[in-house]
């Protein structure tokens, strides 16, 4: 189910509504992420003097040109699933509309999100994603000395957490909020492998771009594979 919902949402990329919101979503992603790096380049010692003394602002120099690197990269592999996930969310309703309106016509969705309770879904899913990935870092770190750890925990928990939100983001425009945890926790090996599938892609350059995309179209063919007529409200 999950593979043939992967390959579903792949040959959907063509799709005029999947293109505009890729356009959006990526373009607002990557904008914030070339701030960031702007900021992260004009805050070195070499531009701003932090102290009084030279030798000082030198050794804090030296040990940023050590941490920057992997630094801003730790960065970009905690974040950039949550602030992407926050941006295109705000437009994956296009997303969810043009899967149903193509593959399941008669099961559309009964239930508008409007842009204040979108707003506050794709906040909440961000959020999420990173508070919980902050509070294991001490679990990743005790890791690193297995060498794989690291990946595996990374790729455990953000599947279920990547999976549970895709899957509530479209279920919520079906049932209510608590209908819809009822639902997934029934399903949760399956929302979980999905999970697993957007977590590999947010974990690839580039690819990384369609993943919102991609995670929310296979997650409708998830959802509605996971239901039959007489759930619905």
């Amino acid at each position: 189910m999950i593979t043939r919902a992967f390959l579903k949402a792949l040959e959907q990329m063509t799709d005029p509504a999947f293109r505009r919101v890729f356009f959006m979503g990526a373009g607002i992603t990557t904008a914030l992420f070339a701030a960031m790096i702007a900021a992260v380049w004009f805050a070195r010692p070499e531009n701003i003097q932090y102290f009084d003394w030279d030798w000082l602002n030198a050794a804090l120099g030296w040990i940023l040109g050590f941490a920057i690197v992997p630094g801003f990269v730790v960065m970009l592999w905690f974040l950039f699933p949550a602030l992407a996930t926050l941006f295109m969310g705000l437009f994956l309703d296009d997303i969810i509309d043009a899967v149903e309106s193509k593959y399941y016509p008669g099961g559309k969705a009964t239930r508008r999100v409007g842009v204040r309770e979108t707003l506050l879904i794709a906040a909440r899913m961000s959020a999420t994603i990173i508070i919980v990935n902050i509070l294991a870092l001490p679990f990743y770190l005790i890791l690193l000395f297995t060498a794989v750890g690291p990946l595996i925990l990374f790729l455990v928990l953000n599947s279920y957490l990547l999976g549970r939100e895709y899957f509530e983001l479209v279920a919520v425009r079906h049932f209510l909020t608590q209908d819809a945890r009822r639902i997934r926790r029934a399903h949760r090996d399956s929302v979980f492998l999905a999970g697993g599938l957007i977590t590999v892609m947010f974990m690839i350059p580039f690819l990384n771009l369609l993943a919102p995309i991609v995670g929310a179209a296979m997650m409708v063919h998830v959802f509605h594979a996971s239901i039959d007529s007489g759930d619905r409200i």
